[in-house]
C-alpha cells in the first residue's frame, strides 16, 4: 500500500512541472496575440491628386500654381497633419501629382470628404471646377476601402484638367470637364400676355389704306358712269 501511494506521489510530482509549463506557454501565446493586435495600429490612407494643363497656345506650357481644398463631411473625421480646423488646403504647380496624407484612421466606420479647386479665375485659363466626394470605409478588421465619386459617378482617380490658351478669356470648364462654357447669349424673356407685333399692324394699316383708296376710286368711277348714262337718256 505504501509503495502504491509513493508511486502516485511521484507521478503527481512529475506531472506538475509539465502542467505548469503548458500553462506558461498558453499565457505566452495569448500575450503575443494580444500584443500583435495592438501592434497593428491605425490604418493609414493617402490620396493622390493629379493636375494637368491642356495647352492650346504656341507659348511655353503653363506652370501656374493652383490651390485645392480637402474638407471633411463626417464629424470628427481625421485630417492630414498641418490641416486647419475646417479644411486642408494645398497647392499644385504645373502638370504634376501631389500626395495628401497619410491620414490615420483608428476607429471603424465611414468617413466622407470633398475635394475641389479653389483658385479664382485667371486670364487665359479655363479651370475645371469639378468637386469630388471621397468615401473611406474602415472595417472592423482594420482594412481600408476608398471610393472616389465625381458628379454622382465613380471615378478612378482624383484628376483636374485645366485649359490654357492665349485667346481664352477667364472662365471655367463644365462640371463634367467636357469643355469650356460658351459665352452668355441673349435669352428671350418670359411672355407677359402682350403678343402685339408693331410691324404686322403697320402692314395691315397700310394695306387697309390702299384698299380704301381703291374702293373710293371705284365708287367715284361708278358714280360718274351712272350720271353719264342718265344724261344720255334725258
Amino acid at each position: 500500500m505504501c509503495v502504491t501511494m509513493s508511486k502516485k506521489r511521484c507521478l503527481i510530482r512529475q506531472r506538475v512541472p509539465v502542467i505548469l509549463l503548458t500553462l506558461i506557454c498558453l499565457v505566452g501565446t495569448l500575450s503575443v496575440s494580444v500584443s500583435n493586435a495592438h501592434a497593428a495600429g491605425p490604418v493609414q490612407v493617402t490620396f493622390t491628386v493629379k493636375q494637368q494643363f491642356i495647352n492650346k497656345s504656341i507659348s511655353a506650357p503653363p506652370s501656374e500654381v493652383f490651390t485645392y481644398q480637402l474638407s471633411p463631411q463626417t464629424p470628427d473625421a481625421p485630417m492630414p497633419q498641418g490641416s486647419g480646423m475646417q479644411a486642408h488646403r494645398f497647392s499644385v504647380k504645373g502638370t504634376s501629382d501631389v500626395d495628401i496624407g497619410p491620414i490615420s484612421f483608428s476607429t471603424p466606420g465611414l468617413y466622407v470628404y470633398t475635394l475641389s479647386c479653389t483658385t479664382p479665375d485667371m486670364p487665359n485659363y479655363s479651370k475645371n471646377r469639378k468637386m469630388y466626394t471621397i468615401e473611406v470605409h474602415i472595417s472592423n478588421e482594420s482594412e481600408a476601402s476608398v471610393i472616389y465619386l465625381g458628379e454622382d459617378a465613380k471615378a478612378e482617380e482624383l484628376a483636374f484638367e485645366h485649359i490654357y490658351s492665349d485667346n481664352n478669356p477667364p472662365g471655367k470648364l463644365n462640371p463634367s470637364g467636357g469643355g469650356v462654357n460658351r459665352p452668355n447669349l441673349p435669352v428671350a424673356g418670359p411672355k407677359t400676355g402682350d403678343f402685339s407685333n408693331p410691324a404686322l399692324w403697320t402692314s395691315l394699316i397700310a394695306l387697309s389704306s390702299v384698299l380704301l383708296m381703291v374702293i373710293i376710286l371705284i365708287g367715284r368711277r361708278l358714280g360718274l358712269s351712272s350720271k353719264q348714262t342718265r344724261g344720255r337718256k334725258e
